[in-house]
């Protein structure tokens, strides 16, 4: 994936965000959710009707994981009301012997901050 690629799909609103996403994976099948989640679908295949038998990708925008570390986001995303929720969407909204993978995704990215080096750190 290009810097120009992790760029779209990092910034830009949700769905350009998916759109920029399925462009990179190449799948014709983008749909949001009919039953209003949080969540899209990406399909893969040759065309639309293969695409709709094929495993999916679920991306979801979650703001509780904006800003937050590695240990914050598995804390989050392991807790109970969210193990609830992602596997209801999958029992709910997904054929159920069809295997499903989800993209879960900051709604919006807040930069990590660098340390900072002392003026002339590093020189000898």
């Amino acid at each position: 994936m290009s810097a120009m690629d992790l760029q779209a799909v990092v910034s830009g609103t949700q769905e350009n965000r998916v759109e920029a996403l399925r462009q990179i994976l190449d799948y014709p099948l983008k749909q949001r959710d009919p039953e209003g989640s949080r969540f899209s679908f990406l399909r893969p295949g040759a065309d639309e009707d293969e695409a709709e038998d094929t495993c999916p990708i679920s991306v979801g925008f979650y703001s509780e994981l904006d800003g937050l570390t590695d240990s914050d986001i598995k804390q989050f995303l392991t807790a109970d009301e969210q193990q609830r929720e992602i596997y209801g969407h999958y029992t709910g909204r997904i054929i159920p012997s069809q295997p499903v993978m989800y993209l879960l995704l900051p709604e919006a990215l807040t930069p990590t901050p660098r340390p900072k080096r002392a003026r002339g750190a590093g020189l000898q």
